[in-house]
């Protein structure tokens, strides 16, 4: 069990987690953007969703980005209806127990500075994964024409939570029985 043992010494030395970004809405001890997968969910035309694990990134003002294809459904569906809702997840798009989805707005961005953020960011987070993954996009589409890897920025402002709701006190004055 040695690997126990070390990752548990390990945190030790693990440098100390700045504090969330407002609007960078805080799972635990996490940030939403300190998930190494999230499942976002995008809307058809007819309002159903469709729930896709994906990676996320942190970007400024407390938004978070993640990239994918102009030829995947994803894409088509955000650019019909820029609502989505994101939650933590594992690889396969298994959304993790005691978290909450969160409410938020995409916007599309395939150049400029947004983009370039999310490329840089993307691929300094998830370093030989990303080439991995391409790797296998490309052998997945082979013979199928034209399959972009990650040539459109997604960023998504996250809608504040809402207040959790004022526990109901067993008696109040208004409501209490006056004796006679």
């Amino acid at each position: 069990m040695a690997s126990g043992w070390f990752h548990g010494h390990l945190r030790a030395f693990a440098r100390p987690r700045p504090p969330p970004l407002a609007g960078v809405l805080d799972f635990g001890a996490m940030t939403i953007s300190d998930e190494k997968y999230v499942a976002v969910t995008t809307f058809r035309k007819n309002g159903s969703g469709v729930s896709t694990p994906t990676w996320i990134v942190s970007l400024d003002d407390g938004r978070v980005g993640f990239w994918t294809s102009s030829a995947s459904g994803k894409y088509k569906r955000l650019q019909n209806n820029p609502r989505v809702t994101v939650q933590p997840s594992d690889n396969r798009g298994r959304v993790k127990a005691d978290t909450t989805p969160v409410d938020g707005t995409a916007q599309l961005a395939q150049a400029g500075p947004e983009f370039d953020a999310i490329q840089t960011k993307v691929r300094s987070k998830y370093g030989v994964m990303v080439h991995i993954t391409k790797f296998f996009n490309t052998v997945g589409h082979l013979g199928k024409g034209p399959f972009p890897y990650g040539d459109t920025g997604i960023v998504i402002t996250l809608a504040a939570p809402a207040p959790a709701p004022e526990p109901e006190t067993a008696s109040s004055p208004e409501t209490a029985s006056s004796p006679e």
